[in-house]
């Protein structure tokens, strides 16, 4: 199928209305096809090519459509402005203290705030209490004694039940496991001594230890089945 160029002189192009190509057909349009036209902006009569002109000026176009959504001269219509949500209100220092306070762990904050009470029931809190009358710490421990961090620093849970117990830090002195039970942090099992008393006593109870131990294996040796060893085994 051949294409019937347009009529003008020297364009091939396809035609699209009236025996003439798009653009030749546009410039027909404007200098033939007039509408007569009021301008919605300052009411003077013109005439244009296209029925849905509005103005007839871009200075009446740009003042018609200031504040106006269209051709059509509508106004627009906002949506409701959100209200805006308040700011809350800048922390003080005596906020932050108070949000600081309100987040600590109950042992640190009994004791940072010297209530001694309190401290030895948030520590027993946080144990477990044997037939043998001892609370086991149940958490953290470092060398096979109860710890807690306060403040980023390590304290040893039993001291801290001692210092409690006398209302004021031992300071150089040890707590000292009278049940010998080193996880034990119950502070009537406990007892300010000096570190001399206290490797002492660590010192005799190993070395009684090992002399019972030893009485014991050569008493099997002779008489396994001695009433004492007996009771022993049964008692263990």
């Amino acid at each position: 199928m051949s294409i019937v160029p347009c009529k003008e002189t020297d364009c091939q192009r396809k035609v699209l209305a009236r025996g003439m190509c798009t653009t030749h057909y546009s410039y027909w349009q404007r200098a033939n096809a007039k509408h007569e036209l009021t301008c919605a902006h300052c009411g003077s009569a013109f005439t244009y090519c296209r029925k849905d002109k509005a103005t007839c000026s871009t200075a009446c176009h740009q003042a018609f459509t200031r504040g106006t959504d269209g051709w059509q001269g509508r106004a627009i219509v906002l949506p409701p402005a959100k209200p805006a949500k308040p700011k809350p209100p800048r922390k003080t220092d005596a906020d932050r203290a108070a949000t600081w306070k309100a987040r600590r762990s109950l042992i640190r904050a009994a004791y940072e705030d010297n209530d001694w009470p309190a401290l030895i029931e948030a520590i027993k809190a946080s144990a477990s209490v044997t037939s043998d009358g001892c609370w086991e710490w149940s958490r953290k421990s470092r060398d096979n004694y109860p710890v807690v961090v306060i403040a980023g620093k390590w304290h040893q849970v039993h001291r801290l039940s001692l210092h409690g117990k006398h209302g004021k830090p031992l300071g150089v002195l040890a707590a000292h496991h009278k049940c010998a039970n080193s996880m034990c942090v119950n502070p009537e099992h406990l007892q300010p001594v000096t570190h001399r008393e206290n490797v002492a006593e660590m010192l005799a109870r190993n070395s009684l230890e090992s002399r019972i131990k030893e009485l014991e294996d050569a008493l099997h040796g002779v008489c396994p089945d001695h009433q004492a060893l007996n009771c022993i085994s049964a008692a263990a």
